[in-house]
């Protein structure tokens, strides 16, 4: 799971496992107050949040999230045999 840390925010965003985006305090130390967690979706006080900069994090959080899949799809098509391909043809008839 990829995880932002703000420093402008002060906090850290991710996705989590249904995609949306999440985001929680950063501790003094860089650690993230996972207790204090919260979705982008539930902010209501967006006055004087650069739009411009949130925006900037959920492209890369997006980008990043399509890119490990990819790699994913990649990896296992490479691994596909002919036997299983054959099968595969063979139920789709």
């Amino acid at each position: 799971m990829t995880t932002i840390h703000s420093e402008h925010f002060g906090r850290a965003f991710w996705l989590d496992e249904n995609n949306d985006v999440c985001s929680a305090p950063l501790i003094n130390d860089g650690d993230v107050d996972i207790e204090r967690m919260d979705y982008l979706a539930d902010w209501v006080d967006m006055e004087g949040v650069s739009m411009f900069q949130l925006m900037d994090i959920i492209s890369t959080l997006i980008t990043e999230k399509i890119d490990r899949y990819s790699e994913n799809i990649t990896r296992y098509a490479a691994n596909i045999t002919k036997e299983q391909i054959k099968s595969i043809k063979g139920n789709m008839l």
